[in-house]
């Protein structure tokens, strides 16, 4: 009764950690995510002064060919940035979600039917009826066997008299 009951408290506390841990993880990774979409929106800004600052001058000029080069910093922070955004709401779904390996298995059972039916379609008419005789000599073949099988099961079941011990 009190190993029950201390091995159910065990598992809540086990519980209770694990989802204590989860949510310090999500919570990281919502701060991560906060803090590169703050990068993000102050590049983007940064690229919004440099555009007008650009577009006050008509020629190119040393100043502008700087303020081009610093465009293109900007750009690549941007895009940067707004990657690592990505991966990190990527990994906050990942924590969220629970993990399925029934969901992998029918996926890749569906790939499979999928890639079977499209090698289907660039197969001719001739090509299907010769795979749907296969299919249909194998499946007598298989019931054959299985007769067979019953048959010669029941005559050693006679043979060795096991239905009367």
């Amino acid at each position: 009764m009190l190993e029950s009951r201390s091995d159910m408290i065990k598992d809540l506390l086990e519980d209770k950690i694990i989802t204590a841990v989860e949510q310090g993880k999500l919570q990281t990774r919502a701060q991560r995510l906060q803090e590169t979409i703050t990068k993000a929106n102050d590049n983007e800004k940064n690229m919004g002064s440099v555009l007008e600052a650009l577009n006050k001058h008509k020629e190119l000029n040393p100043e502008q060919k700087q303020l081009l080069e610093n465009l293109e910093i900007y750009k690549k922070a941007f895009n940067d940035a707004t990657q690592e955004s990505l991966k990190n709401l990527k990994d906050i779904i990942e924590i969220v979600s629970p993990p399925s390996s029934t969901l992998n298995v029918f996926s890749s059972i569906q790939e499979y039917l999928l890639y079977y039916q499209e090698s289907l379609n660039h197969v001719t008419e001739y090509q299907k009826f010769a795979l749907i005789h296969i299919l249909a000599s194998g499946f007598i073949l298989l019931c054959l066997f299985s007769l067979i099988a019953v048959f010669i099961g029941n005559s050693l079941i006679e043979y060795f008299e096991l239905s009367r011990r």
